[in-house]
């Protein structure tokens, strides 16, 4: 599936929703100045991309609350200055948000240039989500990110509901195409979500969290299965492993599997462990992820909820883990 960074960029007119909607102060001359530029730095890291790409930056935001009229107390023009400043390029700053004038403007630009358009807010329509002004602002770029909603799904159509979900979307798209441009791999995440369930997954390994052999039902083969139902009853962790001499794992039985043959079998007391397990059972290394443990329980025809642990070297079983282990809470 294509990505936003499969996008050739070079000779292309790229408009940006950027957030430049910052505080304004009066230098001693009389004139407005941006007085904290943090949310102007934070959009430049896109707008190097783009003109790096050979492309066009077309930038649109809104300033303050004008009355959908044109105010120069709002205007975008000291915002496009300090732009300038910050990125060493000039910033052509467009005398309103759309019309012909500004189509002719935006045809112009060359590529490595930024065109800054006026205040967005200048338009009525913008608070009002109108087709119009997006197909106008549409027409201004080569590469557009279309995110309109024409009506939200609540009875009323004024309950952000059809709105709230188009902007997640885009939002996944957008984190999406940011943690591939740099490189972002499960270490990564784990390392900045440590404390988070996803993070928690990648970060800890089965052997953190397992169920050492001592602490888990384990049984001959040729027990009983009263002797069995004694032993994981005082190791209740829903599944005892049958060994030979507790070092040969010859198979595991279930609290499903118990209940079954009681349901299958007339004589199920007759039974011996060995009749009853599941031999040669899917097992997981000790230093798996339980990012992996989760994968092997679950994305399988039938699935499972304990998993026998191996130690790596000796590839003999020395625990239990379970899916309860890997979800619940640090």
């Amino acid at each position: 599936m294509p990505t936003l960074n499969d996008l050739h960029l070079a000779g292309k007119r790229v408009l940006v929703r950027v957030d430049f909607n910052v505080p304004l102060s009066t230098n001693d001359a009389g004139e407005q100045i941006v007085a904290d530029d943090t949310r102007i730095r934070a959009a430049l890291p896109t707008i190097s991309h783009i003109l790096q790409a050979g492309g066009m930056a077309i930038l649109v935001s809104h300033l303050g609350r004008p009355k959908g009229i044109f105010d120069e107390a709002y205007s975008m023009r000291p915002v496009g200055q300090h732009l300038a400043l910050l990125t060493g390029s000039p910033v052509i700053m467009a005398p309103a948000v759309v019309g012909a004038d500004v189509l002719e403007i935006a045809k112009s630009v060359a590529p490595g240039e930024i065109l800054l358009l006026e205040n967005v807010r200048f338009e009525p329509g913008e608070t009002k989500n109108e087709p119009a002004l997006a197909a106008a602002l549409a027409e201004l770029a080569d590469v557009t990110l279309e995110a309109l909603v024409n009506r939200e799904a609540d009875p009323l159509g004024i309950v952000p509901t059809s709105s709230a979900l188009v902007a997640l979307a885009m939002g996944d798209a957008l984190a999406g195409a940011v943690m591939h441009a740099k490189g972002v791999d499960e270490s990564d995440f784990a390392r900045y979500h440590p404390a988070g369930q996803l993070g928690r997954r990648l970060l800890l390994s089965i052997g953190d969290v397992m169920h050492p052999l001592e602490k888990c039902a384990v049984v001959e083969p040729n027990v009983s299965i009263r002797e069995l139902v004694i032993e994981m009853t005082q190791n209740p962790l829903g599944a005892a492993l049958v060994m030979k001499d507790r070092r040969e794992l010859l198979g595991i039985i279930t609290d499903g599997d118990l209940r079954r043959a009681l349901a299958k079998e007339e004589n199920v007391m007759d039974l011996t462990s060995e009749q009853l397990m599941t031999a040669n059972p899917t097992c997981i290394a000790s230093t798996a992820s339980l990012h992996d443990a989760v994968k092997t329980m679950e994305e399988r025809e039938s699935q499972i909820s304990v998993l026998p642990v191996n130690d790596v070297q000796s590839q003999t079983a020395i625990g239990l883990v379970r899916l309860h282990d890997v979800y619940q809470p640090a």
